[in-house]
């Protein structure tokens, strides 16, 4: 549609363009013959924009024709998408066909801008990333104009500053839970949870509700709340269109008498109903003061998409112990740069545990080690049900580390994630019913593999753990490839 083609549905809104077939409707009759000038001979009256808020004010206007053109500006967030830069960014709608208004990003901030002149009206639009072939975004339904699927806005009688938008998206970072979530998602010990909107202080920056919240032992022993959107969703629809790139939640915390201990979490794992967010995110215990304190959960790595679980809490009450009550505010979805520059973690790729976000190694790092006992020796065969490694990387431990034999050839196997390093351990069964004795290839000279002894009452094995996955292979009860 032609600018020409809006001026005049412009007019015809304001009612004073547009007439019937003849033409324009006419001023009203002045009883005077237009050409010849005003009664006080002055000029005739002159048609154009008046408003003075407008980008085309005519200061010798007279008339105002419905011309009127205002500043329309846009921004789009493009943080954490990845995309051509050189392709540019573009705004499409009901205002534009072929020429429509690019953006930029000098400071390349990944906010692009721009804007457009536009007169009176209500329009659609959508962003658009420039390349072969463009990507137009998908618009979530929380911020579309009613019964469409595109953005929304009114031009009236002034400039219009539109909110920066993610793409994709409804709103930019930082993310106030609580102005989209609510925390309505209690479980566990459901009905002993008491909750009031009201704090004695504030914590962090005040953003959002505080809420005192007090939970009384049940049957169950814990409970906790989710924030949710929308409220009840506990992953049966779709979440939240949360902007990309936050590296953490934030939030404040304390509790009433001190020494209160809880978990905060974001995020729903996959369950029964499928994916749900993908991701869970939950802190170690927190142990709470009187005095609101910062804390934060990191996301650095974290792919996410629509959110249900914004944020939550879960607390577990041993048996008699009394209520307690404490204080959560200012809960926000951020990106903090610095949470992307010292990240710790295991940066070796040969490890289990490897993190692709990691940017400093902090010795983390745990590798795949799988364990292979041949179980066909005449003692303890004919006696055990379960085999087990066990040693002091878990107290020596009854159980926790079971081998299993999935075909039936007696050679039980399990793997495992350790450190590198040196590893002591033995193989055992039924709970330490029997465990291995390699005292005897120790003083028969055959203990190479045992070499962690007091050369009396016990001889443990000792392999060194690389820095990549490993089979460790033995024969229970003996240093020797073959039973004896």
């Amino acid at each position: 549609m032609s600018s020409t083609t809006w001026i005049f549905l412009a007019m015809a809104i304001a009612g004073i363009g547009c007439g019937d077939d003849d033409g324009p409707t006419p001023m009203p009759d002045s009883g005077m013959d237009e050409d010849a000038g005003r009664p006080d001979g002055g000029p005739p009256p002159t048609p154009g924009c008046t408003n003075s808020n407008a980008t085309n004010f005519d200061e010798d206007a007279s008339v105002d024709d419905g011309s009127c053109t205002f500043r329309v500006s846009f921004a789009v967030d493009l943080t954490g998408l990845d995309y051509d830069r050189s392709a540019g960014v573009a705004v499409q709608g009901s205002f534009c066909t072929d020429d429509c208004p690019t953006l930029a990003d000098a400071d390349e901030d990944e906010v692009w801008e721009g804007s457009a002149e536009l007169v009176i009206g209500s329009y659609t639009h959508t962003f658009v990333l420039g390349g072969t072939p463009a990507v137009v975004e998908t618009v979530p339904e929380f911020c579309r104009v009613e019964g469409g699927t595109l953005r929304g806005f009114e031009v009236t009688t002034d400039a219009v500053d539109l909110d920066p938008v993610a793409f994709g998206g409804c709103t930019v970072l930082p993310v106030v839970v609580d102005g989209f979530y609510a925390a309505s998602g209690f479980f566990g010990d459901a009905t002993g949870i008491s909750v009031v909107e009201e704090c004695p202080m504030r914590g962090g920056d005040g953003a959002g509700a505080c809420r005192t919240w007090t939970y009384t032992r049940g049957g169950m022993g814990f409970a906790g709340v989710f924030w949710q959107f929308p409220e009840n969703n506990f992953g049966a629809e779709p979440g939240f269109p949360m902007p990309r790139g936050a590296t953490r939640v934030s939030f404040s915390a304390w509790g009433a008498a001190g020494g209160e201990t809880l978990k905060f979490l974001v995020g729903y794992g996959p369950n029964e109903l499928g994916e749900r967010d993908g991701f869970e995110v939950e802190t170690a215990d927190i142990v709470l003061t009187t005095t609101p304190t910062d804390f934060a959960i990191s996301l650095v790595g974290v792919d996410y998409d629509t959110v249900g679980g914004g944020f939550g809490w879960v607390a577990g009450l041993p048996e008699g112990t009394g209520p307690i009550t404490f204080y959560v505010d200012d809960v926000q979805w951020e990106r903090v740069p610095e949470d992307l520059t010292n990240v710790p973690g295991c940066m070796d790729e040969d490890a289990s545990n490897y993190s692709a976000a990691a940017t400093v190694d902090d010795g983390s790092c745990r590798y795949a080690v799988t364990f292979e006992v041949d179980m066909s020796c005449p003692d303890p065969a004919t006696a055990f049900a379960t085999v087990f490694l066990t040693g002091p990387f878990c107290s020596f431990c009854g159980d926790g580390f079971q081998l299993t034999d999935t075909d039936g050839d007696m050679v039980y196997t399990g793997t495992f994630d350790f450190p590198a390093g040196a590893l002591e351990f033995k193989f055992m069964t039924n709970n330490f019913a029997s465990q291995e004795d390699l005292i005897d290839d120790v003083a028969g000279g055959m203990g190479a593999c045992a070499p962690v002894t007091d050369g009396a009452t016990f001889a443990n094995r000792q392999v060194t753990i690389p820095t990549a996955p490993t089979t460790i292979s033995a024969v229970y009860g003996t240093c020797a490839s073959a039973c004896p």
